[in-house]
């Protein structure tokens, strides 16, 4: 009873001890540097939106210089009152634009729909970034199986080598029979070695992605497997994918707006006070300037900056277009993979109930003397090798699902 009982403790530990899941999603989720770069570049867009608002109240400037002449100037135009050679000017001056052809209220719209647009980038990372972490974690997990299922294939390997070799010695079955069980022994712990390998590789692959540089992956905990999963046709509306190509087509129209500003008058105001000293004197001046600029012949250069914004429109929507015909035959794929890795999974249990029997019959028959040791391997090899596909049919289908939930960008939230 005490036995049992620390064996359950030792299991409870291990099972503590071992990343899950959802561990795992919320560990990439914090520390992924590529969802942390999006993150980033979310709050740059911000700024670039802060400085286009900011430039809408125009700007402040100290100034102050000192000019030498070669010859004495005056200090104030006009009166000639003052005259000297070394001038220092030192005043504040405001500039602020009044009106640019709605191009500083079209930077701001753009780059708020900029702001969207790194916000669905975050979301859409997300969603790859757990389907990664999904895709590897089940493929993890199916190698552990075909682990486990190849272990237990070299220990039967074992058991029948003690058997044969007894035969042997006794001269019931020759020795090359003995010979063919340590071949197939020898392959099979390739193929366990193979295995470890590839999911040692796998780890750091986890590890990669989470991107937690002190993070170490001994095991991993089993999931609950779907049973009865039931995909269904999302609304392509409310897709992310899509309301990114709809966010985008909206940045276009803008854009064929700001390059009509160029069609409009530029409207500045540009004021200043200023001290000026000179040779002992200082005058106080200061300026009020409202500047025009409106351009009356370019060459057509302006039209071709409208026509390539109105044809990057025309662009875009053809883009969202095949974005949302190639999610509909994205999602009928994933809904069709489904339901193919669930019939395997059938099929294979199947295989492994029909292996199990003709094993048990070769064994029979190998034992009597009726049949030869390869046909004995080959049955025993047949139901190994179907429960390894069993296994891994089981973690395809979580992986098909998963792939199912990627496409309709469940995660994209």
């Amino acid at each position: 009873m005490r036995i049992l009982l620390l064996l359950g403790v030792l299991c409870f530990v291990s099972h503590l001890n071992a990343l899950t899941l959802n561990e795992a999603i919320n560990l990439a989720l914090k520390f992924n540097p590529s969802l942390n770069q999006n993150i980033i570049g979310k709050k740059i867009q911000e700024k670039k939106t802060a400085q286009f608002i900011a430039s809408q109240f125009g700007e402040f400037n100290y100034i102050n210089s000192i000019t030498k002449y070669d010859s004495p100037r005056v200090l104030q135009p006009i009166t000639f009152k003052y005259r000297a050679r070394d001038i220092l000017y030192t005043g504040i001056e405001y500039k602020v634009p009044l009106f640019t052809g709605f191009e500083l209220t079209e930077n701001i719209k753009i780059s708020k729909l900029n702001e969207n647009l790194q916000n669905f980038s975050i979301k859409l990372t997300k969603n790859q970034l757990i389907f990664n972490i999904k895709s590897i974690y089940f493929k993890i997990l199916s190698l552990k199986h075909q682990l486990e299922a190849m272990k237990e294939y070299k220990k039967s390997l074992k058991l029948l080598y003690q058997n044969v070799s007894l035969m042997v010695k006794t001269g019931k079955k020759p020795e090359v029979d003995l010979l063919k069980v340590d071949y197939d022994l020898k392959n099979v712990e390739a193929i366990i070695e193979q295995i470890e390998n590839n999911i040692n590789t796998l780890k750091s692959a986890l590890k990669e992605i989470i991107g937690k540089e002190d993070l170490k992956i001994d095991k991993i905990q089993e999931v609950k497997l779907h049973k009865n999963f039931i995909p269904a046709l999302p609304d392509m509306n409310k897709i992310t994918s899509i309301k990114l190509e709809n966010l985008k087509t909206e940045i276009a129209k803008e854009n064929v707006k700001k390059a009509k500003s160029l069609l409009y008058p530029q409207i500045t105001l540009n004021s200043n006070v200023f001290e000026i000293y000179g040779n002992g004197n200082d005058v106080n001046t200061y300026e009020v300037t409202l500047n025009l600029k409106f351009n009356i012949f370019d060459f057509g250069k302006r039209r071709k900056i409208i026509e390539e914004a109105k044809l990057q429109k025309e662009k875009t929507a053809l883009e969202k277009l095949k974005i949302r015909l190639k999610k509909e035959k994205e999602i009928n794929e994933a809904i069709n993979k489904i339901k193919t890795e669930k019939a395997k999974i059938i099929s294979y249990k199947k295989q492994i109930n029909f292996a199990k029997e003709e094993e048990r019959i070769e064994k029979l028959k190998y034992e009597h003397g009726t049949s030869q040791i390869y046909d004995y391997l080959y049955a025993k090899s047949r139901r190994f090798i179907a429960e390894s596909k069993y296994y891994n049919a089981l973690y395809n289908h979580e992986l098909a699902i998963a792939y199912y939930e990627y496409i309709i960008e469940k995660w994209a939230k």
